[in-house]
């Protein structure tokens, strides 16, 4: 039994990952003021077994949204409200390493093989994944 990718928030919302053995599930915590994430308000099943799960939970820095990675899409859910907005991810040709929200966007760590590929970077006021190569990622910079 454990947990990993534990994700805070500002308003002391953590999420993450808890697992035994084959079972996954979403585990959120607060040390804040705000209240911990359950499965059922982002429409997620308690626990899910030796599948390919919705995973790599993460949290923006002031706790209005959730984001996870489920079977190549990116699930982006506002918490105020409940919407839920589902991006389809171009192919990452491999697993997907990591999520990360900035203001406005996710970045999205890929690999192949152990190798790894151009991050994702997607808008969310666009819902439009960009591949960041070299000259884009320097623009964005």
């Amino acid at each position: 039994m454990g947990s990993n990718r534990l994700r805070l928030a500002e308003n002391g919302l953590i999420v993450g990952i808890e697992f035994i053995e084959a079972s996954w599930s979403l585990i959120s915590y607060s040390v804040g003021s705000a209240t911990p994430v359950t499965a059922a308000q982002l429409g997620l099943e308690d626990t899910y077994y030796d599948c390919d799960c919705p995973r790599l939970f993460t949290v923006d820095r002031f706790g209005t949204y959730v984001v996870w990675e489920d079977t190549g899409e990116l699930v982006i859910t506002e918490l105020a409200t409940g919407a839920v907005e589902r991006v389809s991810l171009p192919p990452a040709n491999g697993p997907i390493m990591g999520i990360e929200l900035g203001d406005g966007v996710v970045v999205i760590d890929r690999y192949n093989d152990w190798q790894p590929l151009a991050p994702l970077l997607v808008d969310l006021t666009t819902l439009v994944a960009t591949e960041l190569t070299g000259a884009i990622a320097a623009d964005i910079a």
